[in-house]
């Protein structure tokens, strides 16, 4: 029994401080290796495809374009932090400042899914003042034989290793390196690549590609089809060996004699139809994960949109990302570079809106002047307006855009030709037809008129232009007869096509003050 109490405390000595914090899937390797993908495929896939590699690099552009704001919470603390922005781009090969390290890290992050500095202090160790990244294509947690991440008696990783180039293994402590993750699953440890889901697209539009090359190619340059001799003269191994030599360097432009007996002929092979829509469906799949919009990586102006609609989408995407490179930031550079310096200052990373902004107050005083009349006229000008917010001059149809929407909800209208208002009201109709392509109020909340009555709010797509086989292909989503687009517009082969979402539907249409001889946009509704 007492043999039994001593062995007790031996257990006790023995046993860690606490249990590991990760579970048993969060240490072992990384997500690639279920995919049968390596860290080198998806290097050479950001690096190959073009709509890929713009991606990234606008992703990482627009997360640090605005820049942003260091607040302090004293003046020590300042000029540490001052002093160690100086230092990390004087030591910097590139010269890289903390905005362009930023926008390295999140490229790497995307490609990678890691993003790995080193901290690394002065010869007499008392303050960091260099920033090291440290490639994640070779860099990785430091393992157990058998596989799982090292952790210390608290249940954390104890460090990382770097493995190429050279003899050995390389091992930085966890505390000297800042390891950046966008996306990850759960408690694992290892970030998650943005190009691991695209991979496979990626690959498979990758071969479409090279196929289509190859059947461009093979359209210009037909396989020749050559026989070799006839009943009067039969062929030896000898002459198709020679032929065979003769014909193999033959091009477009080349010529080739031959005796009558050889007769020369070319396989044509099948030139697919539509071949230029075929990637369309696998380049919409990669611009869908990247969150990045279509018009600035394909530079197609029929996907532009309103600046209201571009900085609610880019938002979405860019603003997560920016909250956790802040806490990067803060908690892992600049807590370290403080603590090596014995000071308990905080530093505070803010960032600037992704898209400028105009002042509140600045837009209620020139509402205010526009609004004023003096001898019947405003004091300024819309244009003068405009120009003060940084607004481009921007007109509908010849019709000048108001200011008061800026404010309060007075938007502007879309008027359609009854009951084509009804019917989307109704959820029977899902788009709209024009004959123009519209280049504001995309996007953003518009009424719906009809006749005398009021629907709700809608919002318009961006146009799609199709020619007359492909309005009857979507006349269930438009609901516009063959009758109404002759009646309409006459002799028009191209239309555009609007894709409608319902913002808000008024329980009852509500009656407002009917213009005659409306067309599309009502730039003041005013209700009964």
């Amino acid at each position: 029994m007492r043999l039994l109490k001593r062995l007790s405390k031996f257990t006790d000595i023995f046993r860690p401080a606490s249990y590991p914090t990760y579970s048993v899937a969060s240490m072992e390797k990384d997500n690639l290796s279920d995919f049968n993908i390596t860290k080198e495929d998806l290097k050479t896939a950001y690096l190959s495809h073009p709509i890929v590699n713009r991606a990234l690099h606008f992703r990482a552009d627009l997360l640090v374009a605005r820049g942003f704001t260091l607040d302090f919470s004293d003046e020590k603390t300042k000029n540490i932090i001052d002093d160690f922005l100086i230092n990390i781009k004087n030591n910097s090969p590139l010269n890289a400042d903390l905005k362009t390290i930023l926008r390295n890290a999140c490229i790497d992050c995307d490609v990678f899914g890691n993003a790995l500095y080193h901290l690394i202090p002065n010869k007499a160790g008392n303050k960091i003042v260099k920033l090291s990244p440290l490639h994640p294509a070779y860099t990785d947690f430091q393992r157990e034989t058998r596989g799982a991440i090292s952790l210390g008696e608290f249940g954390e990783p104890i460090g990382y290793v770097y493995m190429k180039d050279t003899p050995y293994e390389i091992k930085y402590p966890r505390v000297e390196v800042a390891h950046l993750i966008f996306e990850t699953i759960g408690d694992e440890l290892l970030g998650i690549p943005l190009l691991l889901p695209m991979y496979k697209t990626i690959e498979r539009l990758s071969n479409i590609e090279y196929a289509i090359a190859q059947g461009l190619y093979k359209h210009g340059l037909p396989t020749r089809d050559i026989s070799v001799g006839d009943v009067d003269h039969p062929p030896t191994a000898d002459d198709i060996n020679t032929v065979s030599e003769q014909v193999q360097d033959l091009d477009a432009a080349s010529q080739y004699i031959h005796p009558y007996w050889y007769d020369v002929s070319t396989i044509e092979s099948q030139f697919p139809m539509n071949i230029q829509s075929i990637p369309e469906f696998f380049l919409d799949q990669i611009i869908v994960l990247s969150g990045i919009p279509r018009r600035f990586l394909s530079g197609d102006e029929q996907y532009a949109t309103t600046a209201q609609a571009l900085q609610r989408n880019l938002s979405l995407v860019l603003e997560p990302l920016q909250a956790r490179a802040k806490s990067w930031v803060e908690e892992q550079i600049f807590d370290p570079v403080l603590e090596k310096e014995k000071c308990d200052g905080k530093v505070e990373l803010t960032w600037r809106p992704v898209l400028p902004q105009a002042d509140p107050q600045l837009v209620a005083d020139i509402i205010s002047l526009s609004n004023t009349l003096v001898e019947g006229k405003p004091l300024i000008t819309w244009k003068e307006a405009r120009e003060k917010l940084k607004m481009p001059f921007e007109t509908v149809e010849g019709k000048e855009t108001t200011l008061a929407a800026l404010s309060k909800n007075d938007y502007t209208g879309l008027y359609l030709v009854e009951p084509h208002g009804e019917l989307i009201w109704r959820n029977r109709k899902r788009a709209i037809v024009k004959s123009v392509r519209f280049a504001a109020h995309l996007g953003e909340p518009l009424y719906l008129l009809s006749g005398k009555l009021c629907y709700g709010v809608i919002i318009l797509d961006s146009p799609v232009e199709i020619d007359l086989k492909e309005f009857k292909d979507l006349s269930p989503k438009h609901l516009v007869s063959e009758e109404e687009r002759e009646q309409w517009w006459p002799g028009k082969k191209k239309l555009f096509y609007y894709h409608v979402l319902i913002d808000k539907k008024f329980e009852t249409p509500r009656k407002w003050k009917y213009v005659r001889g409306v067309q599309n946009f009502v730039l003041k509704v005013e209700f009964e």
